[in-house]
C-alpha cells in the first residue's frame, strides 16, 4: 500500500485540477438545464454523456496498474465532480439551477459512476492482457 500513496495521491490533484477545469470551461452552461422541455434535458445529459467519458478514461487509466484498487478508482470518478458540485453550491447557483438542483446533482454523480464502473471494467481486461503478454514474454 505505500508504494501506492505517491500514484493515489498525483492522480487525485490530477482528477480534481481536471474537475476544475471542467467546470470552469463550462460554467457558462448549467443555466441551460434549467430550460423546460428538449433543451434542458438535453444539456443534463450532454454533462451526463462527456463526465461518463472523461471518467471512463480516468477510471482506465488508474486501473491498468496492478496495484489499483476498485474503491479508489470509484472516489476518484467522485473527485472529479466535486468541484462542479461544490462551486454550484458555492455561487449560489447563479446559473440558474435552482429546481433542478438535486436532479443535475444526482445525474452528474451517476454519470461519473457509469462512467468510473466501465472505466475499471476495461481496465481490468487491459491489465489481464498486459500480465498475459509479460508472462508470455518471460516464458519464451
Amino acid at each position: 500500500m505505500s508504494e501506492n500513496i505517491p500514484r493515489v495521491f498525483a492522480y487525485s490533484t490530477g482528477v480534481l485540477a481536471l474537475g476544475a477545469f471542467f467546470y470552469i470551461a463550462t460554467h457558462s452552461l448549467y443555466r441551460f438545464t434549467e430550460y423546460p422541455g428538449f433543451t434542458g434535458w438535453l444539456t443534463i445529459f450532454g454533462f451526463v454523456f462527456v463526465i461518463a467519458n472523461i471518467t471512463y478514461m480516468i477510471g482506465k487509466r488508474y486501473y491498468r496498474r496492478p496495484s489499483a484498487g476498485t474503491i479508489s478508482a470509484f472516489v476518484l470518478g467522485m473527485m472529479f465532480v466535486a468541484p462542479t458540485i461544490v462551486q454550484l453550491i458555492l455561487n449560489n447557483l447563479d446559473a440558474g439551477v435552482d429546481q433542478r438542483m438535486p436532479f443535475l446533482f444526482v445525474t452528474l454523480i451517476a454519470g461519473a459512476g457509469i462512467g468510473t464502473h466501465f472505466g475499471v471494467k476495461k481496465g481490468e481486461k487491459l491489465r489481464e492482457e498486459r500480465l498475459q503478454r509479460k508472462e508470455e514474454h518471460e516464458n519464451s
